[in-house]
């Protein structure tokens, strides 16, 4: 996971602190096998941690214009698959990530848990 992805991780904790947090949740739609960054099954909240590349080309993760168009495609899939199963899906980037539980809670709802 990245540096972000583990900042969020331990706010995630501090913020839930009773709850089952499960890191690289396997979710399965449209034919395709995924993974999100973390869930929340008590609150259905599924939350996805995004570089970078979820926004522009990065050769690294790519490859090449394909490779890209793939990642696009999969970012469709778990949004899909979050509103088609009554899920709050959260995305969360290094330029807008909550830096408190009150950030947290209002990111991933209401705030009332």
């Amino acid at each position: 996971m990245s540096k972000l992805a583990d900042e969020m991780f331990f706010l995630l904790k501090e913020t839930f602190p009773h709850t089952k947090i499960q890191k690289e949740y396997t979710i399965r739609h449209a034919g395709a096998v995924l993974y999100v960054d973390f869930f929340l099954p008590l609150f259905l909240i599924a939350i996805e941690v995004h570089g970078r590349q979820h926004d522009v080309f990065v050769e690294h993760f790519h490859g090449d214009a394909w490779g890209w168009k793939k990642h696009k495609r999969r970012d469709r899939i778990k949004e899909e698959w979050a509103d088609l199963n009554s899920i709050t899906y959260v995305i969360i980037r290094e330029e807008d990530k909550p830096k408190t539980k009150e950030e947290m809670l209002r990111r991933c709802g209401s705030g009332e848990f």
